[in-house]
C-alpha cells in the first residue's frame, strides 16, 4: 500500500499527485469532471492523469457514459488519505466543499458539504450544513 503514496511505476507530476489527493477526499467514486473541478483543472488535464492512474492500477473507470472512477482498492485511498499532511488536507478539503458549493448539484447535499467544511476548519460553515442536514433527515423521517 505504501507504494500507492509514491507508485514506482508511475512517475507522478505535480498535477497527478494533486489529482490523487482530491480524489482520495472526495470519495471512493467520483466523477472525473466534479473532481477537475476540484483541482482547478480542465476536464481533458484531469482525465489524461486519471489515465495514467488507471494504468498502474490506481484506479478504474466504471462503464458509464459520464466519465466515472473509483479507486481499485479501498486501502489505495486510505494511504494516500492518510499520507497527506493536516494543512494541506484542510486546504484541499476547502477547496473541494467550496468547489461542490458551486456545483450546487443534488449529489453534493448539506452532509457532503458539512463534512468537507468540518475538515476545512470553517466551523461557522460546518455548523451551518450540519443544521441543514439535520433538517432535510427531518423532513425525509416525516414522508
Amino acid at each position: 500500500v505504501r507504494n500507492v503514496r509514491e507508485p514506482r511505476t508511475w512517475e507522478t507530476t505535480p498535477i497527478g499527485v494533486l489529482v490523487t489527493q482530491c480524489a482520495a477526499l472526495l470519495g471512493y467514486r467520483f466523477r472525473a469532471r466534479v473532481l477537475a473541478a476540484c483541482c482547478e483543472l480542465s476536464e481533458a488535464q484531469a482525465v489524461r492523469e486519471l489515465r495514467r492512474a488507471c494504468r498502474c492500477g490506481l484506479f478504474i473507470r466504471e462503464p458509464t457514459r459520464e466519465r466515472r472512477y473509483r479507486f481499485r482498492h479501498a486501502l489505495y485511498r486510505s494511504a494516500i488519505r492518510d499520507g497527506l499532511e493536516p494543512a494541506s488536507a484542510r486546504v484541499l478539503h476547502a477547496r473541494i466543499a467550496a468547489t461542490l458549493e458551486a456545483l450546487s448539484e443534488p449529489e453534493f447535499g448539506a452532509e457532503v458539504l458539512a463534512y468537507h467544511w468540518t475538515h476545512a476548519g470553517d466551523d461557522r460553515r460546518a455548523r451551518w450544513y450540519r443544521r441543514r442536514a439535520a433538517a432535510d433527515a427531518r423532513r425525509l423521517g416525516q414522508r
